[in-house]
């Protein structure tokens, strides 16, 4: 699977930016720039949008019985763009986000619990390159290495670490973004490349139960940003 994310990265890219090459304008004027510094491909700004979320992984079908479904949550943050050219730049972001899934626990008797909702709060630093393909449209690839804040299970906290949940999560985006004035429309998929939680025993209320590795988060990110 992560094979394939990358070789499906690689194939839009390459061929992508050195169409690009081309077709952009070399006029400082038309090139993307915001209102903050003027400068061509440089600025910062703030953003936030939708997380449709999912989990993925051979660990799923061992963990949970019936079907496990994401929750549809939220990010929030800030970025800087620092321009290379009038094609490259680097943009890292810091970025507030919710992840999470609703599903039915197997228990160690067998039996299953009620479905339950799982809601995963995530600082995450992304550290993207933006080629452009158009003066206005540019892809996003980057690593990303993002920190869990809290889960919650159902209504209350509970202690990630007795739960065996990765307190640190590294992955990997890409996707598109539009630049209209000072406004940025995007949309990018979210990959984990880090177990949601160590496959080993832990316990509740004296009950020993098997957290299983291979459990990963995946989500699909449409935003919008406002240049300052």
């Amino acid at each position: 699977m992560k094979r394939l994310f990358y070789a499906a990265l690689l194939l839009v890219a390459a061929p992508l930016a050195a169409w690009a090459q081309p077709n952009l304008s070399n006029n400082p004027q038309a090139a993307p720039r915001f209102r903050s510094n003027g400068a061509e491909n440089s600025g910062f700004g703030v953003k936030g949008g939708v997380n449709f979320n999912s989990i993925q992984g051979d660990g799923l079908s061992k963990m949970y019985s019936g079907s496990v479904d994401g929750l549809t949550q939220y990010h929030v943050g800030a970025y800087a763009q620092i321009g290379i050219s009038n094609r490259l730049s680097v943009q890292p972001e810091l970025l507030y986000t919710r992840k999470g899934f609703k599903a039915t626990e197997m228990l160690p008797d067998g039996t299953s619990s009620s479905k339950a909702t799982t809601r995963l709060s995530y600082l995450s630093v992304p550290v993207i390159l933006a080629i452009n393909v158009f003066d206005n449209v540019a892809i996003h690839l980057g690593p990303q290495v993002s920190y869990l804040l809290n889960v919650h299970d159902s209504s209350k906290k509970v202690d990630s670490e007795a739960y065996n949940y990765n307190s640190l999560d590294v992955g990997a985006v890409g996707g598109l973004e539009a630049k209209i004035e000072f406004l940025r429309i995007g949309a990018r998929y979210d990959y984990s490349l880090t177990d949601l939680r160590e496959g080993k025993d832990f316990q509740i209320a004296n009950v020993t139960r098997k957290a299983e590795a291979d459990i990963r988060n995946g989500s699909i990110q449409v935003y919008v940003g406002v240049g300052l």
